[in-house]
């Protein structure tokens, strides 16, 4: 098969990959720089090669997509390739994400009948030497969520969503879903609120029902999602700043072995002390990180975000000085 043929049905297979939602031919052809017709032919091809190609009708269109629902054509996996799947699945973080647990545990099992016996004695007592907690249950619907998530972000379309936030409030809205991201064994969706008229943060567990949506959306020129996430601890969205806290005895040298962002500045380190300084999104997320250490961190500034933390830490103590109720 000529070079160029081949790189074109590459083209065509990432494009089919890409959207469970499916791509018509012109879509395809516009990717790959041909024809329709040409598309066609090489849609033929792939699915002779042994990838389930679906037709779906879409009113006047048709749309192609892979069919998932069957087992895709065998990877040709070395053993070391094998091993190393095995291993990077294992210890994974996402390996911890309820949603993504099954369908993983399920990779692994099959990743593991592929191995000679020896291997598979080898890595069942490699496995057994790590322990992890088990993740807890998620919602019924959330692989569901994710995966129409995806597909819309993948597509540039809207979804409209039923969300209920930490008040217990549930409101419909329609966004424009900018990129999923994974952070401590969740999983957020960054996107585009048109009930609130700006760009904002949903935990995916919290979106209760998902509704993908015909109509496209474009992202803000030279609007870059990471870019947005470059500046907090985590994935908080607030205006954008800095944190310098001292640390001291433990403290100090957890966060001098384990940095609270990439991006931290070690300003001044003693014996047992270091003073830091770290990019921050709004308060929340940093009192929460120097609370955590308890009287072995101490917000040096802004004055603002010192405040704002020794409000906290009064309200803390005002609480744990009231007698308790119902504690026997």
């Amino acid at each position: 098969m000529p070079s160029r043929q081949l790189t074109r049905q590459w083209i065509v297979l990432q494009e089919l990959t890409a959207s469970r939602r499916g791509r018509t031919a012109a879509e395809l052809a516009r990717a790959a720089g041909v024809s329709a017709r040409t598309v066609r032919r090489d849609l033929e091809d792939i699915e002779a090669a042994g990838f389930p190609v679906e037709r779906v009708r879409d009113g006047r269109e048709v749309r192609y997509r892979l069919l998932h629902s069957r087992s895709l054509p065998q990877i040709p996996l070395d053993l070391h390739e094998a091993l190393a799947l095995h291993q990077a699945a294992f210890t994974a973080s996402v390996f911890h994400n309820a949603a993504l647990h099954e369908p993983l545990e399920s990779a692994l099992r099959k990743v593991l009948r592929a191995l000679p016996e020896p291997v598979r004695n080898y890595l069942g007592r490699v496995s057994a030497a790590w322990s992890h907690r088990a993740p807890g249950p998620s919602p019924a619907g959330l692989p569901h969520v994710l995966r129409v998530l995806a597909e819309q972000a993948a597509d540039r379309c809207r979804v409209r969503i039923r969300y209920q936030n930490l008040e217990g409030e549930v409101r419909d809205r329609v966004v424009d879903p900018y990129v999923l991201r994974h952070h401590n064994a969740d999983v957020y969706l960054l996107a585009y609120c048109h009930l609130r008229n700006e760009v904002r943060l949903f935990h995916a567990e919290r979106i209760l029902h998902v509704e993908p949506l015909d109509e496209e959306y474009r992202m803000p020129p030279g609007f870059d999602p990471d870019r947005v996430f470059a500046k907090s601890l985590g994935v908080f969205l607030g205006p954008a700043g800095h944190a310098v806290v001292r640390f001291t005895g433990w403290a100090a040298r957890y966060v001098l072995h384990r940095p609270l962002h990439p991006d931290q500045q070690v300003l001044e380190q003693a014996d047992a002390r270091a003073v830091i300084r770290v990019p921050v999104r709004g308060h929340h997320e940093i009192t929460h990180a120097v609370l955590r250490f308890g009287p072995w961190a101490e917000v040096l500034g802004p004055p603002g975000l010192r405040a704002h933390v020794a409000a906290q830490v009064r309200a803390l103590a005002e609480r744990y000085a009231r007698p308790t109720e119902g504690s026997g």
